[in-house]
């Protein structure tokens, strides 16, 4: 009699290092032969024992130079390999072939040029495998008595990385691919058919089920498809990476494994797990189903562990608490991927365990002494079994233990993942230190398309667990957004900022470019968690000097307003800048050749004097079309940044018959809005080079007479968050001008329509917090300096977007004291 749940039958120990691999096969003297494959550079066969039921080693395979990623095995074959042929596939690049009872191979497959990492059999000796060399390869094996040669059929291209598994149908000649490019391809007969997408990660695992398949990913999920395409259904249920999923023989139920530390038992027929087994080992990484319904799993402890649902084969009740002996001595980390985020202080006692849990599989986490233990309950035992000790927020393969997390082909500090909505299936959020959370916090929104509502909690979740956890020496990796990892950053710096205190309002490394910052009213010792380190943000120029016109007494002291100095862009790479626009250039209508791109290069130097023929070249190329537009912004903000005491250089832009138009072209790349890469950096850069231009007398004047059209150009906010950055420091900036002018009539209607956008943006939904942070201080700069823009800001009813940004930032507590400052003056 057999039972529904599957229970421990027992463990295989042999190999020295993570079991990758795991498979089965029936030999006509023995059903359920083990294959198992290791990063010890050995596969093994393993044999039932009729007599004792157990299963013993009876062959290990050597010959492959690096570890073994999978393993198979052809039979029936001939009469001179009765019990078939292994194969296995290897990060040496490849495949090797033996003869049970020998340890050499008898013959190997070369043609990959990366690690083999999995293999499908096929009749009459066809192989496949599959690569992180992006392709698969169908092999024929010709099997001529006891000497076996091979030869490469086809080799499958088209994914874009690696491919993790493959399937193959003999009848069709079919061949399905799984691979880390988030995608999976059918090809017939070597020839491409089509691609399926749908798992929103790596996917890892594939699995026959009849005429359909299963795939399993990355994103923690498990879809069955059709062979023409159609996803049929999606499971979710596993907090982490999925590895592998196999189908029970004659049946509809399938299993995976998880990096959760779990196995899970499914039915075709139903939307979640039907059963839940913890084994004692971070990554169970690959399972196996056998004729007789029981299953293997290969686990990253050099461990082979066996579940059954015969009664008769299940472990004897020593062996059992022996197995949740190891369980419940298992390390599972505060901020491991399988159990979120816990509050040690709001944990309940052992106490709670006398409930009956709801679902299998189901974890709680109770605190006992000292100590905080994870319990999961078991349907099939009734009863919670304990899977482990929570220890501190070393986890994730972060730094504590000396470790990194591979994601999306990358290391991270840290892989968390973070449920968003019940029923669906945990996000991944990769982190390193180097990062600022916050930054990273958003990232993970825009990757997911997630609502701004979530950015404190994200950011707050990164924060509380990895506290503790030190920035490496080394400068932080800078990333494009437009070209990529390392490459050209409008307004990036070369070199990093000075590091130590950490400023609130510009963040911390910011550059302070030649102004002498010791009198700064801004405290040092509170943390910006809007800002990286080492990463550029705006500076202060030297301290200006109070208006004499004021009309307004000050206001009560406070660290945020009101600012007398400007916000400046001023950081550079200028050989990614030279590079990029050397690009453009080919694209363009104005060609430039390398003399061209080293007088614009001289342009960026402080010592040079400008030459009128070099500025041509600049008004020349601020022509070209708007995609091409934004690395010659960039390079004009560096140029007004570094010649902003050379008027006359600057000024011969700012000329009556070119004024105009650089406005316009200003105006356009600030309002151009269609999706692309290219207009969000025209944004991003123009509307920081309005704020260098303040630099200058000439530069003031022309902000104040195009005021009206910026701010115009401005109703509608940016949604990503450097340019609501810099839109923030723009109105720091007209703020501080309009201050020192309160006798122009000119700055009337700028002051007016300042207070005007202020109000409107800090009742936005989707406003960032350092963005809400700046427009703050913007309002207060203006506020406490002119009586006549506190009643034209009570007009308009400031105080209920006050309201509304405090109560959208409760967790920024500098969002919330400058609020609180404003409502003071009002």
């Amino acid at each position: 009699m057999e039972s529904k749940a599957f229970r421990y039958r027992g463990a295989l120990h042999g190999h020295t290092a993570d079991v990758r691999c795991i498979n089965s096969f029936s030999a006509s003297n023995n059903d359920d032969m083990i294959l198992s494959c290791s990063r010890d550079k050995t596969s093994r066969l393993w044999q039932q024992n009729g007599s004792t039921n157990k299963y013993e080693e009876v062959g290990c395979f050597l010959g492959h130079m690096k570890f073994v990623a999978c393993v198979v095995a052809i039979y029936p074959v001939n009469e001179c390999f009765p019990t078939g042929l292994i194969c296995t596939g290897s990060n040496d690049k490849t495949i090797n072939v033996y003869a049970p009872g020998t340890t050499s191979p008898i013959a190997v497959l070369q043609g990959h040029t990366d690690n083999v990492c999995c293999l499908a059999v096929g009749q009459n000796g066809v192989l496949v495998s599959g690569s992180w060399d992006k392709t698969a390869k169908l092999w024929k094996l010709s099997i001529n008595g006891a000497e076996v040669s091979s030869q490469c059929i086809f080799t499958m291209t088209g994914h874009e990385a690696a491919v993790w598994d493959v399937l193959y149908r003999s009848r069709d000649e079919l061949v399905v691919t799984a691979s880390a490019d988030k995608t999976i391809k059918i090809f017939k007969s070597g020839s491409f058919i089509k691609t399926l997408q749908g798992h929103t990660d790596c996917v890892r695992g594939l699995a026959w089920l009849n005429d359909d398949f299963l795939s399993c990913s990355n994103d923690a999920s498990i879809r069955r498809w059709s062979v023409s395409g159609t996803c049929l259904d999606t499971y979710y249920g596993h907090r982490n990476f999925v590895y592998s999923v196999a189908v029970l023989p004659g049946t509809n139920e399938f299993v995976t494994t998880s990096e959760d530390r779990t196995i899970r038992l499914w039915s075709v027929s139903k939307s979640g797990a039907i059963q839940t087994i913890a084994v004692p080992a971070q990554s169970p990484w690959s399972i196996t189903t056998m004729q007789n319904g029981d299953l293997a799993v290969g686990c990253s402890d050099a461990s082979i562990r066996i579940f059954t649902r015969t009664p008769s084969l299940m472990a004897t009740d020593d062996e059992l608490q022996s197995y949740e002996n190891e369980l419940s001595k298992c390390e599972i980390a505060k901020s491991a991927n399988d159990l979120g985020d816990i509050n040690v202080k709001s944990l309940p006692s052992r106490e709670v365990l006398s409930v009956e849990g709801t679902t299998d599989g189901q974890t709680k986490m109770v605190k006992h002494g000292e100590n905080v233990e994870a319990y999961q309950w078991s349907m099939a035992d009734k009863r919670w079994i304990k899977v482990g000790d929570v220890i501190g927020s070393s986890g994730n393969g972060g730094p504590a233990t000396g470790g990194k997390t591979t994601y999306m082909d990358k290391e991270y500090d840290f892989v968390f993942s973070v449920d968003i909505e019940e029923g669906k299936p945990p996000l991944k959020l990769p982190f390193n230190l180097t990062e600022e959370p916050y930054m990273a916090a958003q990232k993970f929104i825009d990757e997911h398309n997630l609502s701004q509502y979530y950015l404190e909690t994200v950011a707050n979740f990164i924060m509380d667990n990895t506290k503790g956890h030190t920035l490496p020496q080394a400068n932080a990796e800078y990333r494009d957004p437009f070209t990529g990892g390392g490459g050209y950053v409008p307004g990036q710096s070369q070199t990093s900022g000075p590091t130590g205190g950490i400023d609130p309002f510009t963040g911390g490394g910011r550059h302070i470019p030649s102004g002498d910052n010791s009198n700064s009213n801004l405290p040092t010792t509170l943390h910006d968690p809007m800002s990286a380190p080492n990463r550029y943000v705006p500076g202060n120029e030297a301290q200006a000097a109070p208006s004499t016109s004021s009309k307004r007494a000050p206001p009560a002291s406070n660290p945020y307003f009101p600012k007398d100095d400007y916000l400046f862009f001023q950081s550079s790479n200028v050989p990614a800048m030279m590079k990029k626009i050397g690009e453009f250039s080919e694209q363009s209508p104005h060609s430039l050749n390398s003399a061209d791109l080293q007088v614009l290069s001289r342009l960026t130097e402080e010592n040079h004097s400008p030459q009128q023929q070099e500025l041509e070249k600049i008004w020349m190329l601020l022509h070209w079309p708007l995609e091409l537009l934004f690395p010659v912004l960039d390079l004009l903000r560096l140029f007004i940044s570094r010649h902003a005491s050379n008027e006359g250089a600057l000024n011969s832009l700012l000329t009556s018959d070119r004024s105009t138009e650089l406005l316009e072209i200003f105006l356009r790349s600030i309002a151009s809005d269609d999706g692309s890469k290219a207009a969000a950096a025209n944004r991003l850069v123009a509307l920081r080079c309005l704020c260098n231009l303040f630099s200058t007398t000439k530069g003031g004047d022309f902000l104040i007479d195009g005021s009206v059209q910026i701010l115009t150009v401005l109703e509608k906010l940016p949604a990503d968050k450097n340019s609501q950055t810099a839109a923030a420091s723009l109105l720091i900036d007209y703020a501080v001008l309009l201050n020192t002018r309160m006798n122009d009539p000119r700055c009337d209607e700028p002051r007016l329509m300042c207070i005007q956008r202020l109000t409107s943006y800090l009742s936005m939904d989707h406003l960032q917090p350092e963005a809400g942070f700046r427009f703050l201080v913007a309002l207060g700069t203006l506020l406490a300096r002119s009586d006549v823009s506190v009643a034209c800001a009570q007009s308009l009813s400031v105080s209920s977007s006050l309201t509304k940004v405090k109560s959208s930032n409760q967790g920024v507590g500098k969002v919330v004291e400058c609020a609180d400052y404003i409502n003071r003056l009002l």
